[in-house]
């Protein structure tokens, strides 16, 4: 199956490691993603496995400042938001940081769907929010009407507070 190689800038010359923050309303990084001194980078590096411990201070120094970190190694590690919007600040902030916008990731998801639909067809592993989302495409006549859809059940919380997809 193809990935989103022109939205993520996918690159043949890298392995790709993304750390996303996902929201409901506008593209941000929590404080985790932002306050250097609290080292939440350097523990999820190392976690991750990818570099080796004394690449770790340098990577996390990257992906604080401009959101990306490529090793000579052929590594590259980037933060990455997905919200409703969009946000200017985050781009000056953070320049690496990749933005999606949900009617981006949407729009991969209904061609992912509607391409691999054989693939598609048996989700009973599925958590109830993937079998939501799967029936909601499946019961869509095109991508606009389930991009709309989807985006509405976001915008309504179910039981604990929480958006209904997302």
């Amino acid at each position: 199956m193809a990935d989103d190689e022109h939205r993520l800038a996918l690159s043949r010359d890298w392995i790709d490691i993304i750390i996303a923050e996902v929201k409901t309303s506008q593209c941000t990084l929590n404080g985790p993603w932002t306050q250097q001194d609290n080292q939440n980078i350097h523990r999820v590096l190392a976690a991750i496995g990818c570099l080796s411990p004394d690449q770790i201070e340098q990577a996390a120094e990257d992906i604080y400042g401009p959101g990306i970190h490529v090793s000579k190694l052929g590594v590259r590690i980037r933060l990455a938001a997905v919200g409703r919007e969009r946000s200017e600040g985050l781009s000056a902030a953070h320049p690496g940081v990749v933005q999606l916008t949900w009617e981006e990731v949407l729009a991969f998801i209904w061609d992912r769907f509607r391409r691999y639909r054989r693939q598609k067809t048996q989700v009973n592993q599925w958590d109830e929010q993937g079998k939501t989302i799967k029936r909601l495409a499946d019961t869509s006549k095109d991508a606009k009407t389930f991009i709309e859809r989807a985006l509405h059940l976001m915008d309504q919380p179910k039981k604990g507070g929480s958006p209904a997809i997302g």
